[in-house]
């Protein structure tokens, strides 16, 4: 299954694990800084959500793909007890080292609380560092699969009976719209 989390200041479950890729997949759109009700970075807070969810499923194992920037400074902590509660952490890395405005759906650039533009900036010491405290990779974003396949090709093979324990479950989203 696969599920996804937002994150800022806080980390926010915007699709439970289910076997619906394709759902999840156009959640992504709707993504954007201005959709979380707090600024920040609290990566932390993420991966351990991803681990509640991982264990909410019934799943004894399961993996952890970091779409970020940089992480925040609790990140390798967390990504450590990740691991330690068989939880694989990578990272996929997004921007440049010089940084870029983040344009906005309405208009305008992502700002700062001082109401400057912001610049994030790519930090891929950082996210490998998460990336290695989670027993995972790290990979910048590229624009052919090359990124993707460095990150989940070392994918531990499990066979069905391995990863998942008596009840787990995921839940299959129907759009009714």
């Amino acid at each position: 299954g696969i599920g996804q989390i937002a994150y800022a200041g806080d980390a926010f479950v915007v699709a439970p694990l289910t076997d619906d890729s394709n759902t999840v997949a156009n959640l992504v759109d709707a993504l954007e800084p201005s959709i979380m009700p707090a600024a920040g970075n609290d990566t932390g807070r993420a991966i351990d959500l991803g681990v509640k969810l991982v264990r909410q499923a019934g799943l004894r194992e399961g993996e952890i793909v970091l779409v970020a920037d940089t992480a925040g400074k609790d990140a390798i902590e967390a990504a450590t007890r990740a691991h330690a509660a068989g939880v694989r952490v990578s990272a996929l890395g997004i921007g440049t080292t010089q940084g870029a405005p983040i344009s906005m759906t309405g208009g305008g650039f992502l700002k700062d609380s001082a109401g400057n533009i912001s610049m994030p900036r790519l930090d891929a010491g950082a996210l490998a560092a998460v990336a290695s405290a989670g027993d995972g990779r790290y990979a910048t974003y590229s624009s052919d699969a090359q990124d993707l396949d460095s990150v989940l090709d070392d994918l531990r093979p499990r066979a069905a009976g391995d990863a998942m324990a008596v009840d787990a479950q995921t839940a299959r989203f129907l759009d009714r719209g």
